[in-house]
């Protein structure tokens, strides 16, 4: 038994633009969370692009957080200089390295899909800090 002729190609016509609209689900970045305070991050992915990023923020905040030992502890983005993201424990997490703006060097333990988001000279920015290789807060 078959379709009716068109009915497919009516179905086609009519899902196509809602699937490019993103009714299926989409994982880029068409709004992204507004920071209570505006930051601007230079962000090394790991594959080497370097992007600078305004309205920065961290899981919608402007701080990084993880855990040091059983503590949890966050870290102001005003009090950043440099982040480095190196290999946890699996691939779940990851230690992030944060050198502070006074030269202390801390290391947090934080999950890989945290995502990291603003906005470029192009659009939109999400990236997860799993996939971060280094941020300097500017």
């Amino acid at each position: 038994m078959g379709y009716p002729p068109g009915v497919l190609a009516l179905l086609t016509a009519l899902l196509a633009p809602a699937a490019h609209a993103g009714l299926f689900g989409t994982d880029a970045p068409s709004r992204i969370p507004v920071p209570a305070r505006e930051f601007r991050l230079q962000i090394e992915d790991q594959g080497g692009v370097v992007l600078d990023v305004t309205r920065a923020s961290y899981d919608g905040e402007v701080f990084v957080y993880g855990t040091i030992g059983l503590a949890q502890v966050t870290v102001p983005f005003e009090n950043i200089a440099l982040l480095e993201i190196l290999p946890g424990a699996d691939e779940d997490h990851r230690v992030a390295r944060v050198t502070t703006r006074g030269q202390e060097s801390i290391e947090l333990v934080v999950e890989s899909d945290t995502p990291f988001w603003g906005r470029t000279t192009f659009g939109n920015y999400k990236i997860e800090i799993g996939q971060v290789r280094r941020l300097t807060v500017k």
